[in-house]
Order: C-alpha cells, then structure tokens, then sequence
C-alpha cells in the first residue's frame, strides 16, 4: 500500500508520526496506529514492504528516498521546509499531504 492511500484509508494526523485510537502517540509500524502524518506514512509503508521492523537498512533507505524526493519537490515549490514540518503546517489539510503524496506516486 502507498503512503497516500495509507492517510486515504486510516486517517492523517499532526505533530506526531502517528496515533492510536485513543488519541495517543505511538509508532508508525505498530498494529495500533489509526492514523500517521506523512513521514509515518511512508515508514509504515516500507515496513510492510520488508516483512519486518521498519529499522531495518532496507526500509530505511527506501524511507530516506521518498522522504527526499518529497522535500525536493516542496523545494521546488519554493518551500524551504522539511516534509514533517510542511506536514505540521497549522493551515495544512489532509488533502494537501495527499496530492503530494500521489503526484510523487509515494
């Protein structure tokens, strides 16, 4: 599953990775997690493609490229930011996170 149909089908989530159903913070990889922001997505997403903990080397640097490729696109845009603080943007929607998301197919 893409990131963006990770937020599309549970949910998209500010100032954290991810929460739980009670509104509690928890990590993106976990069973328990209802929604993420867009960094949490994307690790969630490369742990299922692993079969495993998202620390792995593998998964990492997967991370690491979508996250990249995602912030060279915000640079492209004129923004100077890092995605989890583009994400966390007081004005940013879920939808926003999504479009991006999608147009990087990520």
């Amino acid at each position: 599953m893409k990131a963006f149909e990770l937020l599309e089908k549970y949910g998209w989530c500010q100032g954290r990775m991810a929460k739980n159903e009670l509104d509690l913070t928890c990590r993106p990889v976990d069973t328990t997690a209802i929604s993420f922001c867009a960094v949490g997505a994307i690790l969630r997403k490369h742990s299922a493609k692993t079969f495993g903990p998202w620390e792995t080397d593998t998964a990492n640097l997967a991370a690491y490229f979508d996250i990249g490729k995602a912030e060279e696109k915000l640079e492209f845009l004129g923004r100077d930011d890092c995605l989890i603080n583009w994400n966390d943007e007081l004005e940013r929607t879920k939808e926003e996170v999504i479009a991006l998301l999608k147009e990087l197919d990520i």
